[in-house]
């Protein structure tokens, strides 16, 4: 065993004293989830669920959804600015569909697929350039269908499941989009057919969660290199109709519904690829599904969604999530204990950027 210097003891000391004055160190070990918040931001001028959220240069836009489970689906574009906290009205989508999804390519929006009407499924896309505030449609996707998810990988838009009316099953199918070419082909079926679902890419590959009929908990990483899919460590809480979120190389998996009639979920869970393993988060404070949700310099912003499972109740709240993350958690262990002390007294007088925490945000070259 290390034996300590006098002089380190005495670092010690004043080490501790610092801490608990400054409260970093309790006296029961703090976890990170302390630095954990929700706030309510100001509301999305037109209540819906059903809609699709992407980001642009910093503003996130809210697109499509519904307000009656039979009425008019919209053609609303409202454009959100974090930065002031406010909305802008935009160019309206050429069609009116609910269950779509949005996904970015070179600064464009491409609204794909969804619901035009009851029981009515679209393979419609069309391009939303945020530059010139208008809508040009491009090559259908081959399968028609609702309650997909889309992700982007290397410039490609992946069209994942989804749901088949007036059939009524859920679809395996997956359809990559090249932009480039306004084109579509056809990919390896996904293991489980489900719609309800969200998707989530990290380091080239996409994580397809939950999802309605069998997919409810069930955790999916597709990899597009190799056209190959492998199974992961289940979502803890099943759901569908969920939103789904990457920050700082983890997913996530925020609000929906266990299934039909089983009611509406605020839970957040936060999973981890490097471990393959699930954290319980803080829970949304408005339990919602058929949400949006979209990531703005590190924050989640939930938008929209259903307070109820059927019928739909719109919703118009906008809540950003952001996770601050103690910086003397010095092993990375979700918490701030006597180990992080040791670490912190080890490396006294030395040039440690990963233990050198103040002057915040990058210290001043020397731990002291």
């Amino acid at each position: 065993m290390k034996r300590l210097n006098c002089t380190k003891i005495s670092n010690f000391v004043w080490i501790l004293t610092a801490l608990i004055l400054c409260g970093v160190l309790n006296t029961a070990p703090m976890t990170l989830a302390a630095g954990e918040s929700w706030t309510a931001m100001s509301d999305m001028p037109t209540p819906r669920w059903g809609l699709s959220a992407s980001v642009v240069d910093g503003k996130i836009y809210a697109i499509g959804g519904g307000q009656s489970p039979f009425g008019a689906l919209k053609l609303a574009v409202e454009e959100y600015d974090p930065a002031t906290n406010t909305w802008t009205k935009k160019a309206d989508m050429l069609t009116g569909r609910c269950f779509l999804s949005t996904s970015v390519v070179d600064g464009k929006i491409y609204a794909i697929g969804g619901d035009t009407s009851a029981n009515e499924d679209t393979s419609t896309v069309e391009e939303y350039d945020p530059a010139t505030d208008t809508w040009t449609r491009k090559a259908d996707m081959p399968t028609e269908r609702c309650l997909l998810s889309t992700s982007v990988v290397n410039g490609k838009i992946y069209a994942i499941g989804g749901w088949k009316d007036p059939e009524n099953f859920p679809l395996a199918v997956v359809e990559v989009y090249d932009p480039s070419t306004d084109t579509w082909t056809r990919k390896a079926n996904m293991p489980r057919a489900r719609s309800a679902l969200s998707t989530s890419v990290i380091d080239g590959k996409i994580y397809v969660i939950g999802g309605g009929t069998s997919g409810q908990a069930t955790v999916e990483v597709y990899d597009p290199a190799t056209e190959s899919w492998t199974a992961k460590a289940d979502m803890p809480t099943p759901r569908e109709y969920l939103s789904t979120c990457v920050v700082d190389g983890k997913i996530y998996a925020i609000g929906g519904s266990p299934r039909w009639g089983l009611g509406v979920l605020s839970t957040v869970e936060e999973y981890n690829p490097a471990t393959d393993t699930w954290t319980t988060r803080s829970d949304m404070p408005t339990a919602r599904l058929m949400h949006s949700a979209s990531v703005v310099d590190g924050k989640i912003y939930a938008i929209g969604g259903s307070l109820e499972y059927w019928p739909p109740s719109p919703c118009s709240a906008v809540e950003k999530y952001e996770i601050r993350f103690i910086p003397a958690d010095f092993n990375s262990d979700g918490t701030v204990d006597i180990k992080d002390l040791l670490i912190l007294i080890e490396n006294w007088g030395r040039n440690e950027p990963l233990v050198d925490i103040a002057p915040l945000p990058f210290g001043d070259g020397i731990v002291d």
